[in-house]
């Protein structure tokens, strides 16, 4: 991608693209289990693989997931999120939210034949604290956002509830950075849903042709944007192999820092 001239704005998505997630959950998964493996001797793997099993069927039995697909939330969300809104599957899922993280490591335990009723709420509080300890970001996501705001606007659109995405944004602090954050879970929509990236390019006054959404996702982030004519820069840190079948981003990089090269 050779440097646009009519470049205006950069936006960019917020998990797995300047925050760790994935890796941050499933240390915070492990460490969790870690404690049961000293308390019990059960297999932290064996666990972590069992409460992730439980999880997500006890979140798909309870929850709207058309909703929750539609914002881009899953299980893991449910065992550390508070779900504040007044959108009415919100308060639906806040509710009952303390019910189904006891009942996840409840019957997680159950399968190792563990019945500790005061245990279980251990665990529940332990995974939130160390999901929370593991909210960093990627070593160049701060300079890399620095020097590109010099030159250009930044925003941010990213799929989640809303106190999750700003806990995030408040304990890395990114919130200086963007002139704009659009979150689905205050919209009720979100990536790879047009509408998102259409609003927020309404809300700054930009057409598309001076955007470009960097992202760590092909279907969400880089296809949802160029249905609107944003151009998509893929963020592949793993060197994953290119899925044409979803889409061809506009350019590829493995660091945020080579975004600097090509603007």
């Amino acid at each position: 991608m050779n440097k646009l001239e009519n470049l205006k704005i950069i936006i960019f998505d917020l998990d797995d693209t300047l925050i760790v997630e994935v890796a941050a959950v499933e240390a915070a998964f492990l460490a969790t289990c870690e404690l049961a493996h000293k308390k019990y001797g059960i297999d932290t793997e064996n666990l972590y693989h069992t409460v992730k099993s439980h999880g997500r069927q006890l979140w798909n039995a309870f929850v709207d997931i058309e909703y929750c697909n539609n914002i881009g939330i899953g299980y893991w969300e449910g065992l550390w999120g508070n779900f504040i809104g007044d959108h009415h599957n919100l308060k639906f899922i806040r509710d009952r939210i303390p019910t189904y993280r006891y009942q996840v490591w409840y019957n997680a335990l159950a399968e190792f034949q563990i019945n500790d009723s005061i245990f279980v709420q251990k665990l529940v509080d332990l995974f939130g604290n160390e999901l929370r300890q593991r909210l960093v970001l990627f070593p160049e996501t701060e300079s890399t956002l620095k020097q590109l705001s010099q030159n250009y606007s930044l925003a941010l659109i990213t799929n989640g509830i809303s106190d999750l995405q700003h806990e995030k944004l408040e304990k890395t602090h990114l919130l200086a950075y963007f002139q704009h954050i659009t979150i689905s879970g205050e919209e009720g929509f979100g990536k790879p849903d047009p509408r998102i990236f259409k609003l927020t390019l309404d809300k700054l006054g930009i057409s598309a042709e001076n955007a470009v959404m960097v992202g760590d996702n092909l279907s969400r982030d880089i296809k949802g944007a160029q249905k609107i004519g944003i151009r998509g820069i893929w963020i592949n840190r793993s060197r994953k192999t290119l899925s044409q079948d979803i889409c061809i981003p506009d350019a590829q990089i493995s660091s945020l820092i080579e975004l600097l090269k090509l603007f």
